[in-house]
C-alpha cells in the first residue's frame, strides 16, 4: 500500500495510490516522485556513455595488447585450434569485460580528482555522493531535532556560543557542495559566506516560551 498527504502530493505528483501494482511503469518513469534531482536525464545519460565509451576504448586495448603477445588465438587458422580453446578464449574476453569497465571507472575517478585539485575543491566519498540520490518517495536525508534542559546560570547566546565552539573548524561544517563539469565538489566557505550561514541557520529563536 503506497499513499501520502492527498494536500502535499496530488498537484505536484500523480492521484492518490491505493495499490500499487496499478502502477505502470511510465507512470513511475515519468513522476516526480521517484527522480532524483542530483543529476538530470542529459547528466545521467552523460556519465553513462561517457562510462561505456572508455569501456570499449580499454576493451580494444586489452584486446591488442593480448593478440600482439600471442595471448588470445584471434590469428590461428586451425579450427581445431580454436574449438579446444574456446573457454579460454571466453574466460579471457569476460575478463577483459570487467577490467575495461574497472579502468573505466579507475579513470574517470582521476580526472574527478585532478580537476579537484586544479580549482581547489575537494572530493565527495561514495557516501557523501550517495546521499546526494534523495527522491520523495524514500527520502534518504532526514531532519533531526534534539532537546537539552534548559541551563539556568546561562543566556541562550552564551549556550549557542559553547555548542558552536564545541565543533570547532570540524571540516563538514566549513563547506558547501557545488556542481562542476555535471559533478559535484565540497568548497570551502569564504568568511562572507560563513557569517551568513551563521545568522541564518544558527540564532536564537525568543518567541518559543514552553519548557
Amino acid at each position: 500500500m503506497l499513499t501520502y498527504k492527498k494536500d502535499r502530493f496530488d498537484d505536484l505528483y500523480f492521484k492518490k495510490i491505493e495499490d500499487i501494482s496499478k502502477v505502470k511503469p511510465n507512470d513511475i518513469k515519468e513522476s516526480k516522485w521517484f527522480k532524483s534531482d542530483a543529476y538530470d536525464a542529459y547528466e545521467s545519460s552523460l556519465h553513462t556513455k561517457q562510462t561505456k565509451g572508455l569501456a570499449i576504448f580499454y576493451f580494444i586495448i586489452f584486446g591488442l595488447v593480448c593478440n600482439a603477445f600471442s595471448i588470445t588465438p584471434l590469428y590461428y587458422d586451425s579450427v581445431k585450434f580454436r574449438l579446444l580453446s574456446l573457454p579460454i578464449f571466453l574466460a579471457l574476453y569476460a575478463s577483459f569485460v570487467v577490467l575495461s569497465f574497472l579502468a573505466a571507472a579507475l579513470t574517470k575517478h582521476i580526472i574527478y580528482c585532478i580537476v579537484a585539485k586544479v580549482h581547489g575543491y575537494e572530493i565527495l566519498t561514495a557516501m557523501d555522493e550517495f546521499y546526494l540520490y534523495d527522491m520523495p518517495v524514500n527520502p534518504i536525508n532526514m531532519g533531526s531535532i534534539f532537546t537539552f534542559n534548559r541551563p539556568i546560570d546561562q543566556k541562550p547566546e552564551e549556550v549557542l556560543e559553547t555548542i558552536l565552539k564545541r565543533i570547532g573548524d570540524y571540516h563538514r561544517v566549513k563547506v558547501k557542495i557545488i556542481k562542476r563539469y555535471h559533478r559535484y565538489f565540497y568548497q570551502v566557505l569564504n568568511e562572507e559566506e560563513k557569517k551568513k550561514w551563521m545568522r541564518s541557520n544558527c540564532g536564537v529563536i525568543d518567541d518559543i516560551k514552553t519548557d
